[in-house]
Order: structure tokens, then C-alpha cells, then sequence
């Protein structure tokens, strides 16, 4: 119990929703979303899963999608989340949304081809 005499409870753990494969050096959308059982506006906290973070920001209504762009370098990334209400308490960490930076194949494939002509 808070000390004014209200319940507190901590945001739900968020979800992530954007795409899973990409190119490197490209910034691309990801959405965040949560609830929040007191209906507080909440902050969302972002690691890349790169060494980068995003520090908190928003507020956002409970349930509201929030959204924000990166960009990586070639490799496997986990990108995790974490939410905080406007009170102060802080959600558990989303499931890991795992994401591939691929090289542009379609070159590779363009140099084999144009070397055998």
C-alpha cells in the first residue's frame, strides 16, 4: 500500500511487435504496449540488445502503442523492454524478440551471375 493510502500495482510485462529480419544500417519500427491494472500512463525502457538503450520515455495511456526506431549492424539481437507506471513501479522485463540483420543477398547473388556471362 502507498503511504497516501491507495494500491499500486506495476504494469503488465510489455509485448514488441515490428519486423524480425532487416538489413543493416536501415532504422526500422518497433511497438511497445502494456497495461496498466491502476489505468496509470506509463514509460517504457528499451534494450537494443546491442550495447544501445533507450531511456525512458513517454507517457503513454495504458494499453496505447508506443512506438520507436533503431537501426543495427550485421548479426543476431534480442531487443527486451520494461515498463513504469507513472508511480513510480516498474513492470519485469518483456520475452526477448529476437532479430536478424542480414547481408543484402541480392548483390552477392548479382557478382556470381554477372562473373559466369
Amino acid at each position: 500500500m502507498n503511504p497516501n493510502g491507495w494500491l499500486n500495482n506495476p504494469p503488465d510485462k510489455p509485448k514488441i511487435d515490428g519486423p524480425k529480419f532487416g538489413k543493416p544500417g536501415v532504422l526500422y519500427e518497433y511497438k511497445f504496449t502494456t497495461s496498466d491494472s491502476d489505468d496509470d500512463q506509463i514509460y517504457y525502457y528499451v534494450d537494443w540488445g546491442d550495447t544501445s538503450v533507450q531511456n525512458w520515455f513517454g507517457p503513454f495511456d495504458s494499453g496505447e502503442d508506443a512506438t520507436a526506431l533503431h537501426s543495427w549492424s550485421q548479426g543476431n539481437f534480442e531487443i527486451k523492454v520494461k515498463a513504469k507506471d507513472t508511480r513510480g513501479l516498474e513492470s519485469e522485463w518483456s520475452d526477448p524478440f529476437p532479430i536478424t540483420m542480414l547481408k543484402n543477398k541480392i548483390k552477392i547473388f548479382s557478382l556470381i551471375f554477372l562473373s559466369f556471362r
